[in-house]
C-alpha cells in the first residue's frame, strides 16, 4: 500500500530543512514534496529548469525517467518554497549539494522520520495530497509524467494511507497546500 507523509510530518520537515544547516536541501526537497519530481530527475536537473518567475520547471527528456519532456506548472506553494531557498541559497545553486545523502539523512533523523521512512514517500505525498485536494486526473498524470492509459494514478494514490496510520482527507490536503514559509516558521497560508 502507498503511504504518505501527514501534514505534521511535513511541517516537522520543513521546518528543519528551513534551518541554516539544512537549506541548501530546501530547493530539492521542495521540488519533490510539491512538485513531484522525482529525486533522480531533480539531481539531473540544470538551475536553468527552473522559472520562478513563470512558475515552472522543466525536466528535459534526458533527466526524465520516461526519456520524455515535461514543463511542471508549479503550484504557489511549490514557488513559495523555492524562492525561500533561493533567498538564501543563492540563483546558482545547484539542486543536489556536496554530501547531500548524508546531509539528506541527517535532516531526516532531525525531524524524526529517518526510522519510519518510505521509499519515494515525497512523491507519493505530492501525487496524493494533489488528487484529494483538487481531483484532477489528467492534470496530475501530466504534472507526474504519467501517461493518460497508464492506471497509476487510481491504483496507487486514493484512499491513501498516512505513515501515522490516518486516511488521507480532502481537509488534510488543503492544508497541505496552505503551507507557505514565513520569516524560518512553517504556518498555514491564509486564504488561497
Amino acid at each position: 500500500e502507498i503511504l504518505t507523509l501527514g501534514v505534521p510530518e511535513v511541517k516537522r520537515l520543513l521546518e528543519v530543512a528551513s534551518a541554516p544547516e539544512h537549506r541548501a536541501l530546501l530547493g530539492w526537497l521542495s521540488l519533490a514534496l510539491f512538485a513531484g519530481v522525482r529525486p533522480q530527475e531533480i539531481a539531473r536537473s540544470q538551475r536553468q529548469s527552473l522559472n520562478l518567475e513563470e512558475g515552472i520547471f522543466k525536466v528535459i527528456a534526458k533527466a526524465a525517467k520516461t526519456s520524455q519532456t515535461r514543463v511542471i506548472e508549479l503550484h504557489p506553494t511549490a514557488v513559495a518554497w523555492l524562492k525561500h531557498w533561493e533567498r538564501d541559497a543563492g540563483p546558482n545553486v545547484a539542486f543536489v549539494v556536496k554530501g547531500h545523502r548524508e546531509r539528506w539523512d541527517r535532516l531526516r533523523q532531525e525531524a524524526g522520520l529517518a526510522d519510519n521512512w518510505v521509499h519515494d514517500v515525497l512523491r507519493h505525498s505530492f501525487a496524493s495530497m494533489h488528487y484529494a485536494a483538487f481531483q484532477n486526473a489528467s492534470q496530475l498524470r501530466a504534472l507526474m509524467g504519467h501517461s493518460q492509459n497508464e492506471n497509476t494514478l487510481f491504483s496507487h494514490y486514493r484512499a491513501v494511507q498516512t505513515v501515522a496510520g490516518t486516511t488521507l482527507t480532502k481537509l488534510m490536503a488543503e492544508e497541505f497546500w496552505s503551507l507557505h514559509p514565513e520569516q524560518d516558521r512553517i504556518s498555514p497560508r491564509k486564504g488561497r
